[in-house]
């Protein structure tokens, strides 16, 4: 299935698979500034989606979106992924993001925190 407008989404999953980096170890992040819902016209949804051969997340994000309705709808479209949650304020302004961990949860160290 394809979730993003006009084809990011291939071009997107060509180059990670062109550069081979999901064979190295590691976890992997993406940030999707401006992410609506998380699925509609989506250009991380592909990544987020993928699993390795053990059924684990290879691909955790943090998707931020101004709009609090839509923004809500990614929180619960991810609600099963752990950190999965609203946001806080950048700049005055209102921002509701949805952070995303791989499978163990802040594998590698990595953390999100709620915003300041």
């Amino acid at each position: 299935m394809s979730y993003s407008q006009s084809d990011e989404e291939r071009v997107i999953l060509e180059l990670v698979d062109g550069l081979g980096i999901e064979g190295a170890p590691g976890f992997r992040v993406v940030l999707d500034v401006g992410a609506h819902d998380g699925q509609m016209f989506s250009n991380s949804r592909a990544l987020l989606e993928r699993r390795d051969d053990a059924g684990r997340f290879i691909w955790g994000g943090l998707l931020v979106e101004p709009c609090p309705e839509p923004a809500g709808r990614a929180v619960s479209l991810y609600a099963d992924r752990s950190g999965a949650r609203p946001g806080g304020r950048v700049g005055g302004v209102d921002v509701v993001v949805a952070a995303l961990v791989a499978d163990p949860p802040r594998r590698n160290g990595l953390r999100f925190e709620p915003l300041a």
